[in-house]
């Protein structure tokens, strides 16, 4: 028996919904998106899940998970995002499509994992444009000037590329503090969408307000880690230099 033919077309089924339901959460207009306010299926809670448990991961690891969770989110992007195109090809069965965005998501996490450490400008350029185009979502009135563009106005697009320019820029030439604004930054806004697709309902405030607590512990955190290190590093050093002497 064929094992790709033979694949339960309802497996699709409960992927799609799950990527319109993730694309519904944060697209304005998206075409292929789902009503906001009703979470469709099992997929979508657990790609919600999955994304709250790797953002709070990030808030807590910091930099040390920024590069996994950047070559993730590489691979599971890319491979939801063919696996969306490959619905408009009517000849694709369901294995098929599962074959395909496996191969291209595999790729791209291996792409992302081999240039990630060296593209640190891009790093803080999506998180930055990320956050912006979150908070905008959320407040769709601050900066709209009545003329759209992909659901956004020209003064909300330059506020999103301004902030990412910003960003990248700063992490580029900033040391770890950079990295720990990013990595609790980051983490923040995947809590915050995972919130906003568990609790499709609530208003945007809500995940926004969950986000920023959530920055502020991560970043807590990191600095309590990094400084409680620091102390244990000096005490070796002190040790070894009372062992010398």
């Amino acid at each position: 028996m064929d094992v790709v033919s033979d694949v339960d077309a309802s497996v699709c089924d409960t992927i799609d919904v799950a990527w319109n339901s993730t694309v519904g959460a944060f697209a304005r207009n998206a075409t292929d998106a789902t009503t906001p306010g009703v979470l469709a299926n099992d997929g979508a809670i657990a790609v919600a899940a999955v994304c709250i448990i790797l953002s709070c991961t990030l808030l807590l690891i910091g930099k040390r998970a920024l590069f996994l969770f950047c070559s993730l989110v590489s691979l599971g992007g890319g491979a939801f995002a063919v696996f969306s195109l490959s619905s408009r090809i009517g000849s694709l069965n369901c294995g098929s499509r599962l074959i395909i965005s496996s191969v291209a998501g595999l790729s791209a996490g291996c792409i992302a994992s081999c240039i990630i450490r060296k593209a640190v400008f891009l790093i803080g350029a999506a998180t930055s444009g990320a956050v912006a185009y979150f908070v905008l979502e959320t407040f769709p009135d601050l900066g709209n000037n009545g003329t759209i563009l992909f659901g956004f106005s020209y003064i909300q697009w330059g506020i999103i590329l301004g902030s990412g320019l910003v960003g990248g820029i700063a992490l580029h030439f900033s040391g770890s503090i950079g990295f720990q604004i990013v990595t609790s930054s980051l983490g923040a806004f995947g809590v915050a969408v995972g919130v906003r697709l568990l609790l499709p309902d609530v208003d945007g405030w809500v995940p926004l307000c969950v986000g920023g607590v959530s920055a502020l512990i991560g970043f807590g955190f990191q600095t309590m880690t990094k400084k409680r290190k620091k102390r244990l590093a000096e005490k070796r050093k002190e040790t070894k230099t009372s062992e010398r002497a």
